[in-house]
């Protein structure tokens, strides 16, 4: 079950990633993030997409200024 992973950040064009069901992506500032963030509100290494029991999941690494979806700040999420 693949997936398309988008980023918006304002005054940037969108990108996409191809998600690959059998790895999970670290999304943050660090160079050994899959989806990396420019933004230096985000931590070296800020949050995780997985896929688990069918179904694409978010889960926060502990940032210091947490992970949100949408206005909800999460730990944990089913995307």
């Amino acid at each position: 079950m693949s997936a398309t992973l988008t980023v918006v950040i304002d005054g940037e064009p969108e990108k996409q990633y191809m998600l690959d069901p059998d790895l999970e992506y670290r999304i943050g500032r660090g160079k050994t993030c899959q989806i990396p963030l420019g933004d230096p509100l985000s931590s070296r290494e800020h949050a995780a997409v997985f896929l688990d029991n069918r179904q694409w999941h978010v889960r926060d690494l502990e940032s210091r200024n947490g992970t949100f979806l949408g206005p909800q700040k999460i730990d944990d999420a089913v995307l």
